[in-house]
């Protein structure tokens, strides 16, 4: 993960689960819904990161699910 960013969440919506911290200081990097509804949040650019297989498997979720 490539944290370049200064704000960071804090509480998470009822219904928003983690999926990632930073293991260095434990900041939220990724959420996810509990219910059906597709929604994931990432707090980092993976578009930056297209190497990495984690990234590729993010984005291929997303256009399998469109």
């Amino acid at each position: 993960i490539n944290s370049l960013h200064r704000q960071s969440v804090k509480l998470l919506a009822e219904g928003l689960i983690v999926s990632a911290r930073d293991p260095r200081d434990g900041t939220v990097e990724a959420y996810e819904s509990r219910t059906e509804q597709c929604i994931i949040g990432v707090q980092w650019h993976p578009e930056l990161m297209l190497h990495q297989i984690e990234n590729q498997t993010l984005f291929g979720y997303f256009v399998n699910e469109t």
